[in-house]
């Protein structure tokens, strides 16, 4: 797991990545469940649920979304991965960085800056335990 700032080489520049700290993984949490709640309500309006069912349908979508696993899994979205990247390292670089990778590095670099040694995770699965 990282614990301080790092830099990676991609299209000729140099971006440098800072670890999220709680604070912030709570923020993008939150951000991600106004999201998936919003989208519910829009459903739910599409469908034409009534108001007691659409309400009980945003609230249970907005608390899956706030699981911890959550953020975790949108990492493997590009909106998902610039969501966590704009924190660790700005939104301006975070869209350059995403222009000189492939997606699976930005799922990578994501998914690092939200403390998941991916490294670590490999030699887990090539041995069995993971």
């Amino acid at each position: 797991m990282r614990t301080g700032a790092w830099e990676v080489e991609a299209g000729g520049r140099s971006f440098r990545f800072k670890p999220l700290k709680v604070r912030e993984r709570m923020r993008l949490a939150e951000q991600l469940a106004d999201e998936r709640a919003k989208q519910a309500a829009t459903d739910a309006k599409l469908v034409g649920m009534s108001v007691s069912q659409s309400a009980e349908h945003v609230a249970d979508e907005r608390r899956k979304a706030m699981g911890a696993q959550q953020i975790l899994l949108d990492c493997y979205t590009i909106k998902g991965a610039l969501r966590v990247l704009a924190e660790s390292c700005g939104g301006e670089d975070a869209i350059a960085y995403a222009d000189a990778v492939e997606p699976a590095q930005l799922t990578g670099t994501a998914l690092e800056a939200l403390g998941i040694d991916l490294e670590e995770r490999a030699k887990e699965s090539s041995q069995g335990n993971g």
